[in-house]
């Protein structure tokens, strides 16, 4: 079991390190929306059944949703300290949000500039 940072979420390295690494299909789906350099702060915890995620990058948070082929930007608050004071006291789905609008990109924006190589990288078959 995961600590929970707010009900259903969790900030535990060992669910967050599976996501939006460089070259993952969560990588490949920030591309389009600008989102170079993401970070996964928060993701619903096991116990939660939810495959939701806050990420953040360029000091923008933004939320989605692994069944989702969109991104949203929190708006509402905007710090970290906010959001997650919205999510404790009524839920993620409180929190304002504004979907973003996906742009065309070049084929060397989105193509991985260095895949992590070792014994620790999970490959799935």
């Amino acid at each position: 079991n995961y600590h929970e940072v707010v009900p259903g979420w969790t900030d535990d390295p060992r669910a967050l390190s599976k996501f939006f690494y460089p070259g993952s299909s969560e990588w490949y789906l920030a591309r389009p929306y600008r989102i170079w350099d993401a970070t996964v702060v928060l993701f619903g915890t096991n116990q939660s059944g939810e495959m939701q995620y806050i990420i953040t990058a360029n000091g923008y948070y933004y939320w989605g949703h692994l069944m989702l082929d969109e991104i949203f930007e929190m708006t509402r608050p905007t710090t970290w300290p906010g959001i997650l004071r919205i999510m404790a006291e009524k839920g993620v789905e409180k929190v304002g949000i504004k979907k973003l609008k996906a742009v065309e990109i070049s084929e060397d924006d989105v193509l991985v500039q260095h895949v992590p190589e070792g014994e620790d990288v999970f490959v799935p078959y």
